[in-house]
């Protein structure tokens, strides 16, 4: 029997500094032309201990700062909070 609905958010992070993300699941979700920059993604958690952060460059070789808060990785999951942060910073590279 397949799990329900929302099986995914039981990996849900209790402590926002432990947040990680792998190399592949950040190319993964990063548009195409996206990277991040070197050993930037290796950074665990903001000062704050909130969330998780990584420099990030588009296309047109420019830096942004990409961030997954901790509240979202605990109410929605890892990876779609992530898919969400990165949806917000692509929005924001646009105008």
């Amino acid at each position: 029997m397949l799990p329900g609905p929302g099986w995914y958010r039981i990996c849900a992070v209790a402590d926002a500094s432990q947040i990680r993300f792998t190399r592949r699941e950040l190319l993964d979700l990063l548009p195409s032309g996206w990277l991040p920059v070197a050993d930037s993604a290796s950074e665990a958690g903001s000062s704050a201990g909130e969330g998780w952060q990584a420099r990030v460059r588009d296309g047109a070789d420019q830096e942004w700062e990409l961030r997954v808060r901790g509240r979202d990785c605990e109410r929605l999951g890892r990876l779609e909070a992530l898919r969400r942060a990165i949806d917000r910073l692509q929005r924001e590279a646009l105008g």
